[in-house]
């Protein structure tokens, strides 16, 4: 017999489904955020964007894709197992009487059992993989909405610092109502950079959940699959 099921069962890895760009991640992108444009970001949306993305876009994206490798590499055993048997089937089809036609029944229903199981289970790896792309991707993305955040935050607060040096030195009020102008800009940027955060996060989820979903068919699916038993003599 040429077929070797086992060697499927290797181990999981995970690959960087966009290369070279794992530093901008949000656990790696962001370390520590200036404490003035948390403070200047809670007065306008309400919250600190940075410790929000922690709790929940900082998933750990790279063990779900190991885990829809590895799943992938059972599948795979699965097609290796149901190769094996078909072999095996082969070898008996020349058999006659009712042994011959019992052996080959129960091959038979055996090899299509655990064809079907490994498509669930190929299926389950595919679910996973794209999850943790939709994780990758709501990252990267929450890390470029931030960095733009801190750009405009930082803009807000060189201005404020501005102003006070303009009314602390006697120049004149002109110059102080563009820069409180431009300050209302960057401010109403940082507003709607959040609602465009929040609007990718909850599309993000509603695609999990709905994976999630077909995931738990396919579980459902190998749970009532019969896997036939050979008889032993």
């Amino acid at each position: 017999m040429s077929a070797r099921p086992d060697e499927a069962l290797v181990e999981p890895t995970a690959s960087d489904p966009v290369p070279d760009l794992l530093e901008r991640t949000l656990g790696l992108y962001y370390l520590s955020p200036s404490f003035y444009v948390a403070e200047l970001c809670k007065f306008v949306v309400g919250t600190d964007p940075w410790a929000w993305a922690a709790q929940y876009c900082g998933g750990d994206w790279e063990s779900v894709l190991r885990t829809s490798d590895g799943v992938s590499k059972l599948a795979a055993f699965h097609r290796g197992y149901a190769t094996a048997v078909g072999e095996v089937h082969g070898a008996v089809a020349p058999w006659e009487g009712s042994a011959g036609r019992a052996a080959g029944l129960r091959l038979a229903d055996l090899h299509s059992a655990l064809d079907e199981q490994a498509h669930a289970v190929q299926g389950i790896s595919g679910q996973l993989e794209q999850i943790a792309l939709a994780m990758y991707e709501l990252n990267q993305t929450f890390a470029e909405i931030l960095s733009a955040i801190t750009d405009a935050g930082i803009r807000v607060l060189v201005r404020l610092a501005s102003t006070s040096v303009a009314a602390a030195t006697g120049v004149g009020a002109l110059g102080s109502a563009v820069i409180a102008a431009s300050s209302l800009v960057d401010l109403a940027i940082i507003s709607d950079l959040w609602k465009t955060a929040i609007d990718v996060h909850t599309k993000v989820w509603t695609t999990v959940q709905g994976l999630m979903g077909v995931l738990a068919g396919n579980l459902a699916k190998i749970e009532n699959i019969e896997i036939p038993r050979l008889l032993t003599v």
